[in-house]
């Protein structure tokens, strides 16, 4: 799911030289991802995760069916249009732009999710398309990571450890009772008892964090359906892109992550997640 990569769940409970792969890779990265974003200034995160978005980029391009000179294209028109944007990083209007175009996709890619379930799948062929949409997923995500970190690094912090929540909660669980598969046609790894454990795991720890902040918080329940949300979108993001893998033939977006495949695998739900949880956050910010 989400911040994770590959299934949201596996069948087999007993751990593997995979898993525990998986295991060293997250133990490697967290502690750097954790301490850049809560000591890091703006500048420091944002080349950062100017890295993630490159890698992701070129795996989106690779899952497009881009090659050559078109791929190339895309990358680099991607990183133009986030440094022009940069340029103008406090404007509300692009920001709201921004924000509610993601927000509509994301909605529109579940409405693709269930179809493809339902037996009436979408063709995604049109590469140009597909470029295209890696545009309205990718760069609203990179800008709602770093307003977050804007508004205070503990927001972001709160993100991150909420999607990685639910992906850890979603591949253990789904590993140890998962039994019915939540979308067989889209990602037959997936279970519904995976997709349960990921919502708890994401409304507790976002619950736990807002306690941490404030002992005696009064708005638990906003807290909790915000963190509902966006578990949902996260595990939104999962499926789609491994719509995208399966129309397309591919097992993992890349090999740079070891156990978890490439980056894309390890953010989908982060980049699905992004713009949904930075809209409410940032309209909870004008009150």
């Amino acid at each position: 799911m989400s911040a994770g990569a590959g299934p949201i769940d596996s069948k087999s409970p007993a751990p593997s030289a995979s898993v525990i792969t998986r295991i060293a890779t997250a133990a490697a990265l967290i502690p750097f991802l954790v301490a850049t974003i809560w000591f890091g200034t703006l500048p420091v995160v944002g080349g950062v995760l100017g890295l993630f978005l490159l890698a992701a980029c070129y795996e989106w391009s690779v899952l497009s069916g881009l090659v050559g000179g078109v791929r190339l294209a895309f990358i680099i028109t991607t990183l133009a249009v986030v440094v022009l944007i940069a340029f103008d990083f406090g404007n509300s209007t692009i920001r709201a732009y921004l924000l509610g175009a993601a927000c509509v996709w994301w909605l529109l890619a579940a409405v693709l999710v269930f179809g493809a379930q339902l037996g009436h799948p979408v063709k995604l062929a049109n590469r140009v398309m597909l470029g295209l949409l890696g545009w309205v997923a990718l760069v609203p995500s990179f800008f709602a990571l770093l307003w977050l970190h804007e508004l205070a690094p503990i927001k972001l912090l709160t993100l991150v450890a909420l999607v990685w929540t639910a992906d850890t909660m979603a591949f253990f669980a789904g590993r140890r009772w998962g039994r019915t598969r939540l979308a067989d046609r889209v990602s037959p790894g997936k279970t519904w008892a995976g997709a349960w454990a990921a919502m708890g795991g994401g409304i507790g720890v976002a619950v736990g964090i807002n306690v941490w902040i404030d002992p005696k918080p009064e708005n638990l329940a906003e807290v909790a359906l915000v963190a509902a949300v966006t578990t949902a979108i996260a595990i939104i993001g999962d499926l789609f892109e491994s719509l995208m893998k399966r129309r397309h033939g591919f097992k993992d977006s890349g090999t740079l992550l070891p156990g978890h495949g490439g980056v894309l695998d390890r953010i989908d739900g982060l980049i699905a997640a992004a713009p949904v949880y930075a809209s409410c956050i940032l309209i909870q910010a004008q009150f």
